[in-house]
């Protein structure tokens, strides 16, 4: 997959058919994990560079789309001990409060919506971090990015109490500040 430039925007060649790239996340230079294309060509699994790929197509106003995935990454009830998974939503913002609920509710910590989003945006701006979180820039056109988290054999309901910025105990430090 190469992303190049066309009248100040960009695209996608897979497989050599060119895409418009609405959003494209690389874990490396180009290792892509997943891709929203627009375009005229229809885009197929055999497309794909490896066999470990799903794709989902759309269509709204007469155009074409595709989302093409990893579904490694997307595979959310494996019940691995390790695993690194990725959440999108539609803004930055938007993709930490889905990882940030999802560590909520698989360690059943129960964390207000609200408090969730003051938390998501405060890692959105980069105000919190945590090492088992990684933020990845978008390669497309929305300029917004995807979130993955690496579960690994450490991660216990103590690192999902550290990352969520909540007490055990329910006491005032559960207070997003």
């Amino acid at each position: 997959m190469n992303v190049f430039e066309y009248e100040g925007k960009k695209c996608i060649s897979i497989n050599g058919k060119d895409y418009f790239l609405i959003r494209g996340y690389a874990k490396h230079y180009d290792k892509y994990i997943f891709v929203q294309v627009a375009g005229n060509t229809p885009l197929h699994k055999e497309d794909m560079p490896t066999k470990d790929w799903e794709i989902v197509s759309s269509k709204a106003d007469d155009k074409k789309s595709w989302i093409a995935y990893v579904k490694s990454y997307f595979s959310y009830d494996t019940g691995k001990a390790t695993s690194v998974l990725a959440f999108l939503g539609a803004t930055t913002a938007g993709s930490y409060y889905v990882a940030l609920n999802f560590i909520a509710k698989k360690f059943g910590i129960d964390l207000p919506a609200d408090k969730i989003h003051k938390l998501a945006d405060k890692y959105s701006k980069g105000k919190s971090e945590h090492f088992c979180i990684s933020e990845f820039a978008d390669n497309g056109n929305t300029g917004q990015s995807m979130v993955l988290v690496e579960f690994n054999a450490g991660f216990d309901e103590e690192m999902a109490f550290e990352i969520l910025n909540f007490s055990k105990k329910g006491d005032d430090k559960n207070e997003i500040h």
